[in-house]
């Protein structure tokens, strides 16, 4: 069976910067499965998630390993993960992120 990362961009960014939304928006050019791995060492403060959606869609999927917590901004809600969480951002056909908290 294939792994599903495979279907991804990992996203590069660098440790303690912000992931910010013309970030993504350059990485969803390129590909509409992101995934964003953050642990010790590679770890953000904040990630915005881009207004808009793409056209064919797009799933944002975001993985914290890290000790610190990261909040996600997708349009005027905020979202904190913390170690061991994920979330998963979808982009749907109506053009609007719907957040999925994935269960354990």
């Amino acid at each position: 069976m294939k792994d599903i990362n495979e279907n991804f961009i990992k996203l590069e960014f660098t440790n303690g910067k912000d992931i910010t939304k013309e970030q993504l928006n350059d990485t969803l050019e390129n590909g509409n499965f992101i995934y964003i791995d953050l642990f010790d060492g590679h770890w953000v403060k904040n990630i915005y998630i881009p207004d808009e959606v793409p056209f064919s869609g797009g799933v944002i999927d975001i993985v914290s390993k890290a000790m610190y917590k990261t909040t996600i901004h997708v349009y005027d809600e905020q979202y904190v993960i913390s170690k061991g969480e994920e979330l998963v951002i979808l982009g749907s056909p109506t053009k609007e992120w719907t957040v999925v908290v994935p269960k354990s």
